[in-house]
């Protein structure tokens, strides 16, 4: 072999060596996995428990059901009418009506005329005191001087609220309040662990598509000591893969289904 062809077939192995190190740590989905005895705690409906019980999504029916399934807690999602009340809406838009453009009154009568629950923010903590357990408010569009307004109507739920959004502006107002835990919400696998430190994150609650293709997301985060929220799963084997992993909790839509 000339010294030429040599040197190219040292390179080609050097090169196939290193794309192989680049592959990314896959999820592995275990039909039959380990269930750790604390993994209800886990465990987050999202949106309430709705699906298969013909509830809505974001009521207060939906938050009332988690009492009974001895799970962490639920996820709502909240956004502002145009009179500054909170209410809980993960669409921008009721019967057609534009959430941000409308009182509380007039979503309240569209909901109502479609056999529709509108409940407030602040009806849902009431609920919440009453239940026990903790929920994770996700800040779609709204005011957070007004969420905290509302909060602190509530002291005793200080340590069974969390709070999240996509939005970063969103997310550091909310740490500037002292409304936290607050997570960075992330659909995709460009983070910046040094910058979610700086300002105050907890963690991120991160879409299960694009961690369970990368687990060096959670590493990473581990590594700098930021919890990790996982969404929204639909199958058992994947939440307790997910579980045994390390997460620190997994959000649901089938919490019943356990």
């Amino acid at each position: 072999m000339s010294p030429s062809k040599f040197v190219h077939l040292i390179l080609y192995i050097i090169l196939i060596i290193t794309l192989g190190g680049c592959k990314k740590d896959e999820l592995i989905i275990n039909e039959d996995p380990i269930v750790t005895e604390d993994f209800r705690n886990k465990i987050i409906a999202h949106r309430g428990v709705w699906m298969n019980n013909y509830l809505e999504q974001n009521s207060l029916n939906a938050i009332n059901l988690s009492k009974g399934l001895a799970i962490w807690g639920c996820e709502i999602d909240i956004r502002e009418t145009i009179d500054g009340c909170l209410i809980l809406s993960h669409d921008s838009v009721i019967s057609n009506l534009e959430i941000k453009k409308h009182t509380y009154h007039d979503l309240k009568i569209a909901a109502t005329k479609e056999g529709r629950d509108l409940a407030t923010l602040n009806e849902a903590l009431i609920l919440l005191e009453e239940i026990g357990g903790n929920m994770v408010v996700e800040v779609k569009e709204a005011n957070v001087s007004r969420i905290k307004q509302v909060v602190d109507f509530h002291p005793s739920l200080k340590n069974h609220l969390s709070f999240m959004s996509f939005s970063k502006e969103i997310c550091k107002s909310l740490i500037n309040n002292e409304l936290k835990p607050t997570y960075l919400l992330k659909d995709n696998n460009s983070i910046n662990y040094n910058e979610l430190i700086k300002d105050g994150y907890s963690g991120i609650a991160i879409d299960r598509a694009v961690l369970g293709k990368d687990l060096n997301i959670f590493h990473k985060c581990k590594n700098n000591k930021l919890s990790v929220l996982v969404w929204t799963i639909r199958n058992s084997p994947e939440i307790f893969s997910y579980i045994n992993l390390g997460v620190d909790y997994v959000i649901t839509d089938i919490p019943q289904d356990l």
